[in-house]
């Protein structure tokens, strides 16, 4: 049976290639669409504290793993987003009032619907 050449295997090979390619375009798109609106919900949950609406304009997301991944939350650099801690884990004063995983929970299901989709070729 050596030497039997299975017609066709390259250009299924290279159509799974692309394949793979456009799905990740589209897991990327899924992911950036998400983290936007995690981070819009963190910064409306922020504005509707009496105590922490300055930490709303710190808020922003990174996208990393070549877009796969991506990193929400108050900025730790020096401005507002310095009070994220007390605004989401509070101090034995008070604080921890806002709810840091609410808008990832309101958003994954969609996340997720949308990532079963694609992978279902939908």
């Amino acid at each position: 049976m050596s030497g039997n050449i299975v017609v066709g295997a390259a250009e299924l090979a290279r159509d799974f290639a692309d394949a793979a390619g456009g799905m990740r375009r589209e897991a990327r798109k899924v992911v950036q669409v998400g983290a936007i609106k995690i981070k819009q919900g963190m910064q409306r949950d922020a504005n509707a504290s009496t105590h922490f609406k300055q930490i709303a304009r710190s808020i922003s997301y990174d996208l990393a793993d070549g877009g796969m991944t991506a990193e929400i939350g108050p900025r730790n650099d020096g401005g507002a987003g310095e009070l994220a801690n007390i605004a989401y884990i509070g101090t034995s004063k008070g604080g921890g009032t806002l709810k840091l995983t609410g808008p990832l929970e309101a958003e994954a299901p969609t996340i997720l619907e949308h990532l079963q989709r694609l992978a279902e070729g939908r």
